[in-house]
C-alpha cells in the first residue's frame, strides 16, 4: 500500500514530468501531498531561482556583492518559493473555480510542486552550472570550445524554460479539471505574479550594491 509522500520520493518524477506532464499529474493526484517535503522543495526552488537570476549572477561575476549581501539575498529569495506555494497556490486554486475548475487548492499546490517547482529546480541547477562555466571561461580558460558549449547550454536552458511554462499549464489544467485554454488564461495572471517576484528580487539586490 502506497503511503502519503511515496510518490514525491520517486526519483523518476523529477524527469518524467518533462515528457509526460499530464500522466504524471494524473498519478500524483491520487495520493496525499507530503507537506514537509513540499515545503522543502519550495524553499529549494526559491533559492535556486534567486541564484539563477541574471542580475545576481552578473553582480557576483563582477564581484559587486559581499558575502553577507549574497547570503541575505539568498535567504529572502528562498522564501519566495513558500510564498508561491501557500499564497499563489491558494489564489490560483480559487481563481480556477471562476473558470469552471474544481477550486481544489491542494490539487493546485500539487501542480506547483510537481509541475513547476521540481522541473524548475533542475533548471536552476543547470543555470548554476552554466554560471560556473561562464565564470571559469571569463577568468581562467578563455577557450572557444568552452564558449561554444556554454552557448549551446544557454540555448537548451532557454528552450527548457519555455517548456516549463507548458508543463505547468498542463499540470494546472489537470489539477483543476479544466481545458488548456482556460488554464492559459489563469497562467497569464500567474506569470504576472512571477514577474512581480522578480522585480522584488531585483530591487532587494540593488539595495546591497
Amino acid at each position: 500500500m502506497i503511503s502519503e509522500g511515496d510518490v514525491l520520493k520517486a526519483r523518476n518524477l523529477w524527469f518524467s514530468v518533462w515528457l509526460h506532464p499530464r500522466r504524471q499529474m494524473q498519478d500524483v493526484l491520487q495520493y496525499g501531498l507530503h507537506k514537509k517535503a513540499a515545503l522543502l522543495i519550495s524553499l529549494l526552488f526559491g533559492l535556486l531561482t534567486t541564484l539563477s537570476y541574471s542580475h545576481i549572477q552578473a553582480f557576483i561575476l563582477l564581484g559587486e556583492l559581499s558575502a553577507a549581501s549574497i547570503l541575505v539575498i539568498l535567504v529572502i529569495g528562498s522564501l519566495m518559493g513558500p510564498l508561491l506555494y501557500y499564497v499563489f497556490g491558494l489564489l490560483l486554486g480559487r481563481v480556477g473555480s471562476w473558470y469552471g475548475g474544481n477550486g481544489d487548492v491542494e490539487a493546485t499546490r500539487k501542480a506547483l510542486v510537481y509541475g513547476f517547482f521540481m522541473p524548475g529546480i533542475l533548471l536552476g541547477l543547470v543555470s548554476i552550472l552554466l554560471f560556473g562555466i561562464a565564470y571559469v571561461q571569463a577568468y581562467f580558460l578563455h577557450s572557444n570550445v568552452v564558449y561554444i558549449v556554454y552557448r549551446i547550454g544557454v540555448f537548451v536552458h532557454n528552450v527548457a524554460s519555455i517548456w516549463l511554462i507548458g508543463i505547468f499549464l498542463v499540470a494546472f489544467a489537470e489539477a483543476q479539471k479544466i481545458k488548456l485554454w482556460r488554464s492559459m488564461l489563469i497562467l497569464i495572471a500567474f506569470l504576472g505574479c512571477m514577474a512581480i517576484l522578480f522585480i522584488v528580487i531585483d530591487q532587494i539586490t540593488r539595495l546591497f550594491i
